[in-house]
């Protein structure tokens, strides 16, 4: 069975649905801000309960928050994006609330088992600003980028205070804080004409996509260079660190060329793999090199897995017309 006879078979089921709903081609990046955090806490890699708690809290926060994202959003995805489950019909409110709802809540029962306070403050302080950020602050130009870019930093706190109780490593995450901004404001450049007609102040928005692409740069360098501040140079510390800094690079010139919504969502795709790859700059002193290729191929099967499958089809090229609606 290949590629396009599953997506045919399943694209009009709730479980296909989900997935999308959650952009499950995104989920690595929060499994790998709180990977990091647990290995900079643990200095090295552990499997226990409170590891794994650390690991996947951000995941479902993540989770829930994109459906939340969406349903505050629905009027701006009837544009930009109609493929998404709310514009398409497939799934209703009632469902999205309930969906959004047992995810956000399974992130916050694992922040419990890890029985650290302050991860679980640092959870319901993630779920607020993931929910602030839809609801309002990403309509609020820079303010807006920098909340996201935030949201990432305390996915690698709660990694590492689920199996620490406190943040050992405090500073040297700054850098992917600087450099998901970066992203944040690239990705929002091709979102500039629904976000005009519904009245969300984005940067590209006050400042055209040209311009608020220089700001981007700005913040993915200073985000490159935190993270040289300090790192522990090895050889693969090096490769790794060198890729961080050439995708956004290419982004750049990308974007100041032709800031269209096609180069947008280019960027978008290639500053994903950016940002684990500055997450693994984080950690990569503590890993073996079995361990960080193990990694490295299971996120990147899983990635391009899903990337194939729920990224590429985008609903089928006619979204309104070919996924049918639901309930």
């Amino acid at each position: 069975m290949n590629v396009h006879s599953i997506q045919q078979k399943y694209l009009n089921t709730k479980v296909w649905g989900a997935m999308e709903f959650v952009r499950i081609f995104n989920l690595t990046i929060p499994f790998a801000s709180g990977f990091a955090g647990v290995v900079l806490a643990l200095k090295g890699v552990s499997l226990d309960m409170k590891a794994l708690s650390g690991m996947f809290i951000p995941v479902f926060l993540w989770a829930g928050g994109q459906v939340f994202n969406d349903l505050f959003d629905s009027d701006v995805d009837t544009i930009n994006t109609p493929y998404r489950a709310v514009p398409s019909g497939r799934f209703t409110l009632r469902e999205s609330v309930a969906f959004g709802g047992v995810l956000t809540l399974l992130g916050v029962t694992l922040s419990v088992v890890t029985q650290s306070f302050l991860c679980q403050f640092l959870t319901i302080l993630a779920v607020l600003m993931s929910n602030l950020y839809s609801y309002n602050v990403k309509r609020k130009g820079i303010f807006g980028h920098i909340n996201f870019g935030f949201c990432v930093l305390l996915c690698i706190y709660i990694g590492e205070s689920a199996v620490s109780g406190t943040i050992p490593v405090l500073y040297a995450p700054l850098g992917v804080f600087l450099y998901y901004t970066s992203l944040n404001i690239m990705a929002s450049v091709g979102d500039v004409q629904g976000d005009e007609r519904t009245n969300v102040v984005t940067l590209p928005v006050q400042l055209g996509g040209v311009r608020a692409t220089y700001v981007a740069t700005a913040f993915w360098m200073a985000g490159i260079v935190w993270s040289v501040w300090g790192a522990q140079y090895t050889v693969e510390w090096l490769v790794i660190i060198s890729l961080a800094a050439v995708i956004p690079a290419y982004n750049s010139q990308l974007l100041i060329r032709h800031p269209s919504p096609a180069n947008a969502t280019t960027s978008l795709r290639l500053f994903r793999l950016g940002v684990i790859l500055l997450h693994f700059s984080l950690v990569v002193a503590y890993l073996s090199s079995f361990q960080l290729i193990l990694l490295m191929g299971a996120i990147g099967i899983f990635t391009i897995t899903a990337f194939l499958l729920f990224e590429v089809p985008k609903g089928i090229h006619a979204p309104l017309k070919e996924v049918r609606a639901h309930g």
